[in-house]
Order: structure tokens, then sequence, then C-alpha cells
């Protein structure tokens, strides 16, 4: 959907949309396009001779940042213990974010630097500016 907003709103490009498959990274050529997310992501950096951070786009476009992922809840009568325990879980695993990037660079070899990425490249608070960009591109949505 951020692509399309893009797309749409940013770029001002007219694009025909394909549903992925099976390999559909090697069919990115000419003009062909694609979205690559996560780890494989990292893997092609530098392989095409145009590569878009959505993030960076995002941020050109509405000078806020983007929210891709977060932690939410519809159910505000949650048990007290359990929301305890949940943001215990969470901040948890935010700091021992050494400790998950140790383990994984001893089993993988990347072409990213994971704690520059971990600790500087991801923000892990919902704050005024994240919630103002989330309303925003929830707007650019319905908009589609």
């Amino acid at each position: 959907m951020l692509t399309k907003v893009l797309v749409k709103n940013f770029w001002n490009i007219d694009v025909v949309y394909k549903e992925t498959f099976e390999g559909y990274i090697q069919s990115i050529s000419g003009t062909n396009a694609g979205v690559v997310i996560g780890d494989r992501a990292f893997d092609l950096n530098g392989k095409f001779p145009y590569q878009y951070d959505l993030s960076e786009e995002w941020f050109k476009f509405t000078g806020l940042p983007f929210v891709f992922a977060c932690w939410v809840v519809a159910n505000t009568s949650l048990p007290l213990v359990f929301k305890q325990q949940f943001s215990q879980a969470v901040a948890l695993g935010v700091h021992q974010k050494k400790k998950a990037i140790d383990w994984f660079t001893s089993k993988e070899k990347s072409p990213v630097d994971l704690r520059s990425y971990l600790n500087k490249d991801i923000s892990y608070r919902l704050d005024d500016r994240k919630r103002m960009a989330l309303k925003k591109f929830l707007d650019f949505i319905a908009e589609l």
C-alpha cells in the first residue's frame, strides 16, 4: 500500500500492478519493477540501477517517519497483569538487540550493518509524529 500511495501521490506515475509469484525478483528488469521487503532486500542492495527505500521516499513526500509495524490492541479491557507482562517482554526484546545481532551475525553473513540498522534506522516508540504519519497514511489509503 505504501508503494501505491507513493506512486499516485508523490511520483505521479501510471503503473500496472501484478501479483507476485515465486521467483518474481528475477523478473525485475527493464520496465518491470518489484517491491522486495525484509532480509531479501538487504541481499539485493546495489544489484539494480534504481532502488528506493520506501521509508525515505515517504519522508521526502510527507516530512514524517513511516510506521511499518506496531503492536496495538483493540480490547482496552485487557487485564493489567497482561499489559505489564507484554510491556516487559517488548522491553526485554528491545534491550537484547546486541545479543540478537551477535547471534545472527555468528550464523549468517549479512551485507547490512545490523547494529546500525537496529539501533539507528529503527525507532521503537510510537510518538506523536508517528501517530500523525500513520493517520496520514490511512487517509491516503482511503483515497485509493
